[in-house]
């Protein structure tokens, strides 16, 4: 159900109650749910940006996903400046300004994720496929990971069967 809040608008998230993790979950932030059949209501109240607190929709995340093919948005060199690798202080070196390289079925694959109590998320770009997934929900345990792989999963499975031998 979209809500009217103060940044606009926005899904409310839903948790299973009778799900004893998302209940330590919620407790470990101070929200006391009750052992019950249905849903609890995650209202989005944070009062920060970035990480959590970034609201988006499937259409605008599918027009900042075209902005690394057309350069609409800040043009060729903003592009490769979030497309770039970074060194940090820690083992991995595949970020690049909150994007992940990484390898699926072969193939290069851009992503990232969020998540909170309030929701899961998941976008990857497959670039020499032109292929992108983009995957919301509003529940915490929606794994919008694992749903997005098993669509591109599917996607590649049947290009590669319409190509045949």
């Amino acid at each position: 159900m979209p809500v009217q809040g103060n940044r606009g608008l926005y899904t409310t998230g839903y948790a299973d109650r009778a799900d004893s993790t998302v209940r330590r979950d919620l407790a470990s932030v101070g929200i006391q749910v009750r052992d019950a059949p249905g849903y609890v209501r995650l209202v989005r109240n944070s009062p920060h940006y970035g990480g959590s607190g970034v609201f988006s929709t499937v259409e605008d995340l599918a027009k900042w996903d075209a902005t690394f093919e057309t350069h609409v948005l800040g043009g060729p060199a903003l592009a490769a400046q979030m497309l770039q690798t970074h060194r940090f202080a820690h083992d991995k070196d595949n970020d690049a300004f909150g994007l992940v390289f990484e390898r699926f079925m072969g193939r290069e694959m851009i992503w990232f994720s969020g998540g909170d109590l309030d929701a899961s998320t998941f976008m990857a770009r497959l670039p020499a496929e032109r292929l992108t997934i983009i995957c919301l929900s509003n529940m915490p345990k929606g794994d919008a990971e694992g749903r997005a792989q098993a669509v591109l999963r599917l996607v590649l499975e049947s290009r590669t069967t319409d190509q045949g031998p």
